[in-house]
């Protein structure tokens, strides 16, 4: 499977940040410790860390449609925020959705802003008593709306609807931005934004009744959601990286023509809506060698304007690029708290971090290009935030829209976060590079992408919800950044690439990825993936195949394979993408001729694909791994060969705990053969824990149906060319693997009894009667008791309490 392909919608968008000259008082980001839960009829809340709770909505009671008693509800209540005297802006951001598995029901997600304590657990004051000052946002999913409810201090209440969005059954980012003018008027306006696009004002009121007849200094943000009528399925609506900002002006600040109908003329995007709010001289822009500029701005979270400090010799500069291109090497630029737009490239031996060692300091790409590249021998960059690349989908060009491209040597990239780009880091040829202490997450295609790259190293990262978490693969470079139009052509650079080698990927959490949690690829070796945890891939970003679907539209206009029609090639093409789609969200994938890696001791768990691929790859080792709760734990197919899986422990997973060829001998072509599976702890798994296809032996005949049913007419030459012929009966000669390694095997959950044929009467934990592999021909010879394997797998690490299930 083409690892490269196998890429992910991104969860969630770029979470903008106020564009006006601030100070940040209160709750910045707002987790849901110390928030109240609230539920109904069997309803509850989860909380899934301080990021996430998920709303679980049980159905509904009868009784009277409008009765708040008989829906399912549950809610989350903030503590109170009090605003100072002088606010001007409360934002209230994150995302949310609803699980797709509850699309047969009428749910409702809800967001209200309260100036008054909420009377009601339900939240429903519009059918009780009048005394509660509320605004409320509800998304519904009987109609592809929006609907917003206000109600005043005089007890009426104003309700209008806009149709520009729909329910979200995947994550989608919202902002709310409420909004005070020097006349106390308050106005708001509602954003979405869908895989990382760009915001879109869903909907706006520049007469809030939220504040009306209220000097009101203290609100209550509840959010939740119920179900509306009665149906029996069960909702769970998630809400996630939920941020909260209240700012203020000072007096300095404030504009002298500031007025809310001034955003009328606004429409495009939050970030020039919230401009009309400050009309403060920023620092001009400066050249960058381009027409693009580079500016700074300040944050809403930040007490002081940027500035940009070469602190090896005590100057500071207008502009991010400029001290770039003026440091000697060796130099450290410092970067006080605000956002810097624009593009930046570092060419030279320098130290690029935040002033106060927190983040603070926010690269900002505006959506466009690469944010931050880096060409300067052992550079190190730390201590920031990178966000809002651009983003390219075109195949083997992916890196020019990334957070940080990396193409010199023994670079050092540490305690960053970055979010929200295309690729998150891309590392191109890149030597001795190292990634620690980092967060990697939402950005579109991978978190991390290796190509070419030789002595990386992966360390205390956390990458999470991307296309694809961790990829390890050659370097494809195509001539004039463009697609060679003759499939020869490509298929020559690619075989002419440079491989990665030597990647140590340890002690990360990967979690929440799309097509795969970490994936080696193309002939990439000795790399090591050691003590990490891998979780959740393909559950919380779904895959997309679209990327990989027009790269085989583009070459389909082309002139197909020899001996092909287009017909034939058109249905191969499908066959691809649909094993594809098979093979995807996988926790650890090995694939194309990768050998020689080594992935030990990690927790693998929990994946809607399989624990472990390994797909047209020789001489791996995968040993002491806890493989648990996937699709299949070790799926082992398509020619891969010479592999060892020794002393792991595979347990619990839905179809096989390991499978050697595949269930569907229509793909099992090309087998597997000379790999050893041995001293492993095998129990629990629902289909069985063990099965080999490998040594099924095809007829003359049916290998040309499985030929004709994959190629097509090329199938109809097999006659007419013996040696043709006798080169695909050896390419379906069945393949001979080993169960244990000729002193021990395995233990599997289903023979480890007397009453299923275990026989041992020496008391020495291994049978003396051989286990049939189920599948074909292939046996255990020495299959283990419990005692045994548990023995044989003890340094196996624990599943962490989090992830238990």
């Amino acid at each position: 499977m083409p690892a490269r392909f196998s890429l992910m919608l991104r969860s969630g968008a770029a979470l903008v940040l106020l564009m006006f000259t601030g100070l940040l008082l209160a709750l910045t980001p707002l987790g849901f410790f110390g928030w109240s839960q609230v539920g109904g009829n069997g309803s509850h809340v989860e909380l899934n860390g301080a990021r996430e709770a998920v709303f679980v909505i049980r159905r509904t009671n009868s009784g009277p449609k409008r009765d708040p008693d008989t829906h399912g509800y549950a809610y989350l209540l903030s503590p109170p925020i009090n605003l100072p005297a002088q606010w001007r802006s409360i934002q209230i951001r994150g995302v949310w959705w609803r699980e797709p598995a509850a699309r047969s029901n009428y749910p409702e997600l809800a967001l209200r802003v309260h100036a008054r304590y909420p009377l009601f657990a339900h939240g429903n004051e519009r059918y009780g008593r009048r005394d509660a000052n509320f605004l409320h946002i509800g998304i519904r999913s009987w109609r592809p709306s929006v609907y917003f409810l206000e109600e005043g201090a005089d007890g009426t209440s104003a309700r209008s609807s806009s149709r520009k969005a729909r329910f979200p059954d995947a994550p989608r980012a919202f902002m709310l931005v409420i909004t005070r003018d020097n006349d106390g008027r308050v106005g708001w306006s509602y954003f979405e934004s869908e895989r990382g696009r760009t915001w879109r004002e869903v909907f706006r009121n520049y007469h809030s009744r939220l504040f009306d007849g209220t000097d009101a200094r203290r609100i209550f943000i509840k959010l939740g959601g119920w179900n509306t009528w009665e149906y029996p399925v069960t909702n769970r609506l998630h809400v996630r990286d939920l941020e909260i900002e209240v700012s203020t002006w000072r007096d300095d600040d404030l504009p002298g023509n500031f007025d809310l109908n001034e955003l009328n003329a606004l429409k495009d995007r939050p970030q020039r809506t919230l401009q009309a709010y400050s009309r403060k001289k920023r620092r001009q822009h400066l050249e960058e060698g381009s027409p693009k500029t580079d500016r700074m701005e300040q944050a809403s979270h930040c007490d002081a304007p940027p500035y940009v400090l070469n602190a090896s010799e005590n100057r500071y500069y207008n502009g991010l690029q400029e001290a770039l291109d003026a440091a000697r090497p060796g130099a450290v630029i410092k970067l006080g708290c605000g956002v810097y737009h624009g593009h930046f490239h570092i060419r030279k031996q320098v130290t690029l971090e935040s002033a106060d060692g927190q983040r603070s300091a926010i690269l900002d790409g505006g959506g466009t290009g690469i944010v931050l590249r880096v060409d300067g021998k052992r550079a190190v960059v730390r201590k920031l935030e990178v966000r809002n690349s651009g983003i390219d989908d075109r195949i083997y060009l992916f890196w020019l829209g990334s957070g940080i491209l990396v193409t010199a040597p023994e670079v050092r990239l540490d305690s960053l976060l970055v979010r929200n780009n295309g690729n998150g880091i891309s590392a191109r040829g890149a030597i001795g590079l190292r990634i620690t202490n980092s967060e990697i997450r939402h950005n579109r295609f991978d978190g991390i992408s290796f190509e070419g790259v030789r002595k990386a190293l992966v360390r205390n990262v956390r990458v999470q919800n991307n296309g694809g978490g961790i990829l390890v693969t050659r370097l494809v470079t195509l001539p004039g950044n463009t697609w060679p139009r003759d499939l020869a052509k490509l298929s020559r650079i690619q075989n002419e690439s440079r491989p990665s080698s030597r990647v140590i990927i340890t002690h990360n959490r990967i979690t929440g990825n799309g097509s795969y949690g970490i994936a080696v690829s193309w002939y990439s070796h000795h790399c090591t993936i050691s003590h990490n945890t891998v979780d959740n891939t393909g559950l919380e970003v779904k895959p997309d195949f679209a990327p990989e679907k027009r790269f085989f539209e583009f070459y389909t206009r082309q002139t197909p394979w020899p001996g092909m029609s287009k017909a034939d090639y058109l249905t191969q093409i499908r066959q691809v993408l649909a094993e594809d789609e098979r093979d995807a969200a996988t926790g650890i994938l090995l694939s194309c001729e990768a050998h020689d890696n080594e992935v030990v001791k990690n927790i693998v768990v929990s994946n809607a694909g399989d624990g472990v691929t390994l797909f047209l790859v020789n001489n791996n080792r995968v040993k002491r791994n806890l493989i648990r709760t996937n699709r299949t734990g070790v799926l082992i197919v398509s020619g891969s060969r010479s592999n060892r899986v020794f002393g792991n422990r595979i347990q619990s997973n839905r179809d096989h705990g390991v499978a050697i060829g595949d269930y569907l001998l229509e793909r099992a072509e090309s087998r597997p053969t000379r790999n050893v599976i041995a001293r492993n702890d095998i129990q629990n798994n629902v289909r069985g824990d063990a099965l080999d296809v490998s040594t099924t032996v095809y007829s003359p005949r049916k290998i040309e149906d499985l030929v004709r049913k994959r190629f097509g007419s090329l199938a109809d030459k097999m006659s007419k060319y013996p040696t043709l012929q006798r080169s695909y009966q050896d390419y379906f000669k069945p393949g001979k693997n080993d169960w244990d390694d000729g002193r021990l095997g395995n233990h599997y959950g289903d023979f480890d009894e007397a009453a299923e044929g275990f026989r041992d009467e020496n008391g020495d934990g291994i049978s003396e009667v051989p286990h049939a592999i189920p599948g074909g021909s292939a046996v255990d010879a020495h299959p283990l008791n419990r005692a045994r394997g548990q023995e044989e797998t003890a340094s196996v690490p624990d599943l962490p309490a989090s992830l238990a299930r």
